[in-house]
């Protein structure tokens, strides 16, 4: 409800948003990577590439948002309404992560349930986590992922079995096909993970590092 009930941009393809719709169009029409919205469309490096891949899905799979085209980068046409779905897409993304939160944080509390909807109140209920919703943006998309990642970490070092691993090690991967800035947090990781190895010196936890 919060979120339905935000003021909406006059311009949520502006910015950062115009990039990643030029790269989901070009990709959903053209099978090309790239943020070009006018002259010849060639292959370039451009913004993380996930977010235009999860776009250029929509738009193949929504008709109304299929109806984009580069006119609406270029204000040649008002495309407001044509946004809703990956507007919506936002929205429960935003959600999600806050369910998944509450869920990391009761099984790490015991299932103790203050700490836990608190946990998820912090995002459902935080300004900043979903002020830019509306925007045509990755914000929300990278929020999910990460929740996912802290979730599956959780799980895996709990549950204690390398093979587990493999889900933190997915979701991080994929946040830095969405997030640049998680590939540090990736490499990071990694050291810590292995200065673990060489003091623990577990056979087992070196598996998980090489799922990681």
């Amino acid at each position: 409800m919060v979120l339905g009930n935000l003021p909406k941009p006059d311009h949520p393809d502006y910015a950062d948003a115009e990039e990643f719709l030029a790269s989901a169009y070009n990709l959903s029409t053209k099978l090309t990577f790239s943020e070009r919205t006018s002259g010849t469309i060639e292959p370039e490096i451009g913004r993380e590439p996930l977010y235009p891949l999860y776009l250029a899905v929509l738009m193949k799979v929504d008709p109304v948002f299929g109806q984009f085209d580069l006119r609406c980068l270029n204000k040649e046409r008002d495309c407001n309404q044509i946004y809703k779905s990956a507007q919506w897409s936002n929205s429960i993304f935003i959600i999600l992560s806050g369910l998944i939160m509450f869920f990391t944080v009761r099984m790490i509390s015991g299932n103790s349930f203050f700490p836990s909807i608190v946990s998820g109140l912090h995002i459902w209920l935080n300004y900043h986590s979903y002020k830019n919703h509306h925007y045509i943006i990755s914000d929300p998309f990278s929020l999910l992922l990460m929740s996912a990642f802290i979730f599956s970490l959780v799980y895996a070092v709990q549950k204690d079995r390398f093979l587990f691993w493999i889900f933190p090690s997915l979701f991080l991967a994929l946040l830095t096909l969405v997030k640049a800035v998680f590939l540090y947090f990736a490499f990071l990781l990694l050291v810590i993970l292995l200065l673990l190895t060489v003091f623990q010196k577990n056979k087992i936890f070196f598996l998980k590092i090489f799922f990681l």
